[in-house]
């Protein structure tokens, strides 16, 4: 039998508070590659390690109900951790999702970064962020990546388009086997309309 979910879904209040005060303590001295590492750990705690909770049946029919309302949910248990509730993200570490060119740009883009994760220095508008956000290709449904990305896109002042459960799905089969994370030159690689087939 595969063990699943070894590592809790969320993290604890505890941990939370460890880490923004490492975080502000890197005023104090704190190299980044240690903040970095720890953004990462609590990132696979916090992002990664645990399905979303809603059940593939449940969430197609969600979708199609309210997909706002799913996307929300989704998002506060998959993306807050990093993001933040705001979509401001943590200076540093994680890019802000409100005013997002990425986010708000064509949908490949968000799809894969969603689906594969990103890791490594990148450039969000004049600032440098460094943190590890984990792939989720294979905790999420193509109806809880849409609905995410579609609340993402128009929360925070955000006016982006939603994004189908057939678009991720088209994604995901582009991506195919691919497993490793995404890297800031992988960004410019991905195609801006949605691959009807593998490369």
């Amino acid at each position: 039998m595969e063990e699943r979910n070894v590592l809790p879904q969320r993290p604890s209040d505890d941990m939370t508070l460890s880490l923004m005060s490492v975080l502000q303590s890197r005023r104090r001295g704190v190299s980044f590659p240690v903040i970095a590492m720890l953004c990462a750990l609590w990132g696979l705690t916090a992002c990664g390690g645990g399905s979303s909770g809603v059940d593939p049946e449940r969430a197609a029919a969600e979708f199609v109900r309210d997909p706002i309302a799913l996307g929300e949910r989704v998002f506060r248990s998959q993306c807050t951790q990093c993001h933040q509730r705001n979509g401001q993200g943590v200076t540093g570490a994680f890019p802000p999702l409100a005013g997002s060119a990425r986010l708000l740009g064509p949908e490949p883009t968000p799809i894969a970064i969603v689906l594969l994760g990103l890791h490594g220095a990148i450039e969000v508008g004049d600032t440098f962020y460094n943190g590890v956000m984990p792939g989720h290709q294979r905790l999420m449904s193509d109806y809880e990546v849409a609905a995410a990305l579609t609340y993402a896109r128009q929360a925070w002042g955000n006016a982006a388009p939603p994004i189908s459960p057939e678009t991720v799905s088209k994604m995901r089969n582009f991506i195919g086997d691919r497993q490793t994370m995404l890297t800031a030159d992988d960004l410019d690689k991905i195609p801006t309309a949605v691959p009807l087939s593998t490369p």
